[in-house]
């Protein structure tokens, strides 16, 4: 009810996520977050979610709702102040998951309106195995060929253990519609004092 707050947890990254613990909703419940189990501090939007989308929200929005029963985990990006739904995630050796803990990958719909899911920056060292799953579930889980940075490998269920090629940092982004993943790579970037930053 209204009375009452699941705790989320912050899994730090670029995009700050954070993550609710799975919750049951029915078709047309409503929810929101809010900070610190303040009202003066919530995200909300006037919309309906759907698995696979993610909604931009803003402070004091509207309540958002569910669009279909089920059992979900809520995941708000402090970064790209959306919320979604847990879909696909990477799981694997790394240091930061170990077999254990899923690494949120956010959904997004490309130009040509395919639905499609991408990581947050993950520390990689060689030799290092993940796949990807979904809704932390083994059941729905994806693997394939070593791929090249950015170029697409087709995915199977039950698949190989995926191996990336020599990079301590990468993102991974998968397309549901064409079964594929590709890896990236987090090479040289500009930092300082401007753009505000």
């Amino acid at each position: 009810g209204w009375s009452n707050d699941v705790k989320m947890t912050l899994m730090d990254g670029i995009y700050r996520f954070w993550v609710s613990e799975p919750i049951e909703l029915k078709a047309g419940d409503e929810f929101k977050v809010r900070y610190n189990r303040d009202w003066g501090v919530n995200r909300g939007a006037d919309a309906t979610l759907h698995l696979g989308e993610s909604v931009g929200v803003a402070q004091d929005g509207a309540n958002l709702k569910a669009a279909e029963d089920g059992t979900y985990v809520v995941v708000y990006s402090e970064e790209q102040n959306v919320i979604f739904f847990k879909g696909w995630s990477v799981i694997g050796s790394m240091s930061s998951s170990n077999w254990a803990d899923d690494l949120i990958m956010m959904p997004f719909t490309d130009d040509n309106g395919k639905i499609g899911w991408l990581s947050d920056v993950f520390g990689y060292e060689s030799g290092n195995e993940f796949k990807i799953r979904y809704n932390g579930d083994w059941g729905a889980n994806r693997g394939g060929a070593s791929p090249g940075f950015l170029e697409p490998v087709a995915l199977t269920q039950d698949g190989p253990n995926i191996v990336a090629g020599d990079c301590k940092y990468i993102f991974v982004a998968y397309s549901e519609v064409d079964e594929a993943l590709a890896v990236g790579r987090a090479d040289w970037g500009i930092i300082g004092g401007f753009n505000g930053w």
